[in-house]
């Protein structure tokens, strides 16, 4: 694996592993892609990006919001569930 990519989980070893499979996953269905390791995110590529991979910044919950959602906000979104297969977990932005 490449060593950019050990570093960028180095702070969260335990996503390492679904990382790994999501990034199986892609290559088995994408061709061409390129992985760019960033230092906030790792971009998928081929002509154009179409997926990243980063952390969201966690909040202390005194710093949250109360129940505020930005307007338009689906359900979906809300509850950071896939669009494709409705499972919770890593949120991936874009298309493929």
């Amino acid at each position: 694996m490449d060593p950019n990519i050990l570093y960028f989980f180095e702070g969260k070893p335990e996503a390492l592993p679904l990382y790994e499979v999501f990034e199986q996953k892609v290559f088995s269905e994408v061709g061409g892609v390129t992985v760019k390791v960033q230092k906030t995110q790792i971009a998928f590529a081929n002509r154009r990006n179409f997926a990243f991979v980063s952390f969201l910044p966690v909040r202390k919950a005194e710093e949250r919001p109360a129940n505020v959602r930005p307007a338009g906000a689906s359900e979906a979104a809300k509850e950071r569930k896939c669009l494709r297969c409705g499972e919770a977990g890593m949120i991936v932005k874009g298309s493929v």
